[in-house]
């Protein structure tokens, strides 16, 4: 298992900081995040090599869909299709996130728009398992070669995470609509995996 990151936000900053036990694991990160930027993928302002931390941008009134009620299930229907070209903008450069959960991704209420956080469990597109010394994951979201370490990183680990946090969007929606717009974003999740 890798050390623990350490994350430091001061309430009237615009920058957070992540410490990191090792430069490989910055470094892994940061290009990770270099290749995927975008609209939708959080924002590395700058890196200190030496104090093994990154700066990223933040804003305090983002909220993680982990804190998303029961009742706003039509807003993240709403941003299911910025989420999913998030995922294939990293696809799309090699990368896998490797880690998607609700609380690694962000709702920005103004802009009404979603982002994609943590790269730290990012892999290559390829790699093989086996020949990684560790890795990260979250059992609820990860596939079953992720959590046993088989095979090697593709994309469908991503689509199969997002697939879970659907599941459970489903699992507590009754309105109709919602429901028939998460089955069109199914949709465009399995043209991806095809």
């Amino acid at each position: 298992m890798t050390e623990k990151t350490v994350e430091i936000i001061h309430s009237d900053s615009t920058v957070y900081i992540k410490r990191y036990s090792d430069l490989k694991a910055l470094m892994k990160e940061w290009t990770a995040l270099q290749s995927c930027q975008g609209e939708a993928i959080q924002k590395a302002i700058s890196r200190n090599d030496d104090k093994l931390e990154i700066h990223y941008e933040y804003d305090k009134s983002a909220i993680p869909l982990s804190h998303f009620e029961p009742h706003q299930s039509g807003l993240f229907v709403e941003m299911l299709p910025t989420l999913i070209k998030a995922i294939q903008q990293c696809h799309s450069k090699g990368w896998v996130h490797g880690d998607i959960k609700p609380s690694n991704i962000l709702y920005f209420p103004e802009a009404r728009t979603v982002r994609l956080i943590d790269f730290g469990a990012s892999e290559r597109i390829g790699v093989v398992r086996s020949q990684l010394e560790q890795w990260q994951l979250t059992l609820s979201f990860a596939s079953e070669n992720q959590v046993k370490g088989l095979g090697t990183v593709e994309p469908d680990d991503d689509w199969y995470s997002l697939l879970r946090i659907i599941d459970q969007v489903i699992k507590i929606e009754t309105n109709e609509h919602v429901l028939n717009q998460i089955k069109l974003n199914i949709v465009s999740i399995n043209n991806q995996k095809n």
